[in-house]
């Protein structure tokens, strides 16, 4: 189950989207879209039913450049659209 904040994608200084953090939200969308096996809904009008899977999935394993990667789009993030 995924959450994320309205929040989360708005510039708070121009109340326009964050086009760093949208542009991570949509690769986000993508991948499910393409993973098999996954389905997406909301909770209103389609929630979540628990089923065992049929292939243990495998998570990630940490990669420094994939951390260092995102620190960076954090920093950049925070420094053209962070608090006021």
């Amino acid at each position: 189950t995924l959450v994320s904040h309205s929040f989360e994608l708005i510039n708070r200084r121009t109340q326009r989207a964050n086009r760093i953090v949208q542009r991570r939200f949509d690769g986000l969308c993508r991948a499910l879209s393409e993973t098999p096996g996954v389905t997406t809904g909301c909770y209103r009008t389609n929630p979540p039913r628990v089923a065992a899977a049929a292939t243990p999935s495998t998570p990630l394993e940490p990669k420094l450049w994939r951390t260092g990667q995102r620190y960076a789009e954090q920093a950049l993030s925070n420094t053209l659209y962070g608090a006021l």
